[in-house]
This record gives structure tokens, C-alpha cells and sequence, in this order.
């Protein structure tokens, strides 16, 4: 079980930063290259769809991750991050535009990877212990 957390956690990480990168290259590419404006999902498309693969990776990892280290501050930490990247893509956009939206999604983004971070960090430590490293 503990190889499923890891791997859940390099997962979420992993898709963090591509949501990152998407945060600060769209705006370039789209600058440089207007046809992709009309054929890529829009900015808050993009974030609506990458919720529904971040959200079941990311609770997945902390749920199998929490039970094993008993680290109950990385499941907070996790869950302040989803809730800015859900309320980035179904709330701030409409409300105070993309700028914001973008500054909401990275600040996200980067809290919910701290608390992936942390869990691969607590859950290798508790293996560790666990085997007598």
C-alpha cells in the first residue's frame, strides 16, 4: 500500500506542475499564437477538466498516506489547496477575472503540491521507522 501512496503522490505532484505550467505559458502561447486560442479549451475548461483528474489522485494519496503516517496536518494543508483550486475554476474568473483566477490557481496549485510533498516526506519516514533504517 505504501508504493501506491508514493506513486499517488508523484502522480499529484506531477500534475500540479503541469496545471503550473499551463497557468504561466498559455497566456504567452496565446500571444504568440492566436490560432491556438480557437482550437484549445479555454483557461477555465482547462481547470474544470484538471480537477477531475487532480481531485481523486490527490485524496486518494492523502487518504492511504494519513492512514499511514497519521500526519492529519498534510490532509488540511491538502484540503486548502483543492479548495483554491476549485474555487478558482468555478468561482473567481467570472467574478474578478482571468488575472485573478490564474493568481488563485497558482497559489493552488503550489499549497497542494507542499501537501504531496510533505506526504511523500512523512509516509517514506514512517516506512522507514517501520523497517528500522
Amino acid at each position: 500500500m505504501s508504493s501506491v501512496t508514493h506513486k499517488l503522490d508523484k502522480l499529484a505532484i506531477a500534475f500540479s506542475a503541469i496545471c503550473l505550467v499551463h497557468c504561466l505559458m498559455l497566456p504567452v502561447l496565446l500571444t504568440l499564437l492566436p490560432v491556438l486560442g480557437s482550437t484549445l479549451f479555454t483557461h477555465e475548461q482547462f481547470h474544470q477538466i484538471m480537477l477531475i483528474v487532480v481531485l481523486p489522485t490527490s485524496l486518494g494519496a492523502f487518504a492511504l498516506g494519513c492512514r499511514q503516517h497519521r500526519q492529519g496536518s498534510v490532509a488540511v494543508i491538502g484540503g486548502v489547496g483543492i479548495a483554491l483550486l476549485i474555487f478558482a475554476a468555478f468561482a473567481v474568473g467570472t467574478a474578478w477575472g482571468d488575472h485573478a483566477e490564474q493568481i488563485i490557481t497558482v497559489i493552488g496549485g503550489l499549497v497542494l503540491a507542499v501537501a504531496h510533498i510533505q506526504d511523500f516526506k512523512f509516509c517514506r519516514h514512517a516506512r522507514c521507522e517501520g523497517h528500522h533504517c
